[in-house]
């Protein structure tokens, strides 16, 4: 499952861990949804738009699809703190790296600074 949303990722992957690793809440999932004839077995995978981007896409053919450069923007990547943490799955959630590639490819410049993980306090 593709998830263009942070806030949206981290629940929808917190729910797929908790149903593949608690029992009772996966039971008690499945009593709610069967109110409405629907299940839930596990088996899909939830993943962040970044992460197909960066891992399955990467910045090569991003680039060759850039019909205006960046070039002279300064980009600030910022990852915040719902798709990296509590599932590091796809970059490292206390310096993040994989968006700024991606920047790259656009002709864009990456400002380095330290606050990219950092959360927006929207909580999740």
């Amino acid at each position: 499952m593709l998830v263009p949303c942070s806030s949206c990722y981290m629940n929808l992957r917190r729910a797929d861990d908790v149903m593949a690793h608690d029992g009772r809440a996966g039971e008690l999932a499945n009593r709610a949804l069967a109110e409405e004839g629907l299940s839930y077995a596990g088996g899909i995978r939830v993943r962040h738009l970044l992460d197909v981007l960066a891992k399955d896409i990467g910045a090569g053919p991003v680039a060759e699809k850039v019909t205006q450069s960046l070039s002279g923007l300064s980009v600030v990547p910022y990852y915040g703190c719902q798709a990296l943490r509590p599932f590091a799955d796809f970059d490292d959630p206390g310096r993040p790296h994989s968006m700024e590639p991606l920047i790259g490819a656009t002709g864009a410049n990456v400002f380095d600074w330290s606050m990219g993980a950092k959360c927006c306090g929207a909580g999740g």
